[in-house]
């Protein structure tokens, strides 16, 4: 199948969210990252993968979701982000999805804080998938925190 989008859908409190394939190194499942004294949230701490330290950022509280009291996260998706390996906190992966471009909705919402880490939205069956942008979801000082720590 041809394609322009290849998107790796997951949930978070049961919303579906997705990130493009390309960006993503693997899916591992969650350990309980060891606090760094002093790190600001969103930052949870590190953890230790095949001798490389990665920081772990919980994706939940940068798209301003409360985490339930009694979920706990099923995995880790280690991406590559401007050359730094990082790890986001995530409820459960779903699947691996294939688009075309002229499939990716745009979100406009009255309060434009709604849609500021979204590059769109893909319809797929019945459901609506938020496509994150990474580069929006990280702004300038988030990655200038995370290159502190590696």
């Amino acid at each position: 199948m041809s394609s322009d989008f290849k998107i790796l859908r997951f949930n978070i409190q049961e919303k579906a969210f997705s990130l493009p394939l390309s960006g993503i190194v693997e899916i591992i499942y969650y350990k309980k990252p060891m606090e760094v004294p002093q790190l600001k949230e969103p930052f949870k701490g590190v953890i230790n993968l095949r001798n490389k330290v990665i920081p772990i950022i919980d994706l939940r509280q940068i798209l301003e979701m409360n985490p339930k009291e009694d979920a706990e996260p099923q995995h880790i998706l280690i991406i590559r982000f401007k050359k730094t390996l990082m790890g986001l906190i995530l409820d459960e992966v779903k699947d691996v999805l294939y688009f075309s471009a002229n499939q990716l909705l745009t979100a406009s919402f009255e309060d434009s804080r709604q849609d500021k880490y979204l590059k769109g939205i893909f319809k797929h069956k019945d459901e609506l998938i938020l496509l994150l942008d990474m580069d929006r979801i990280l702004g300038l000082e988030a990655y200038q925190m995370l290159n502190q720590l590696v």
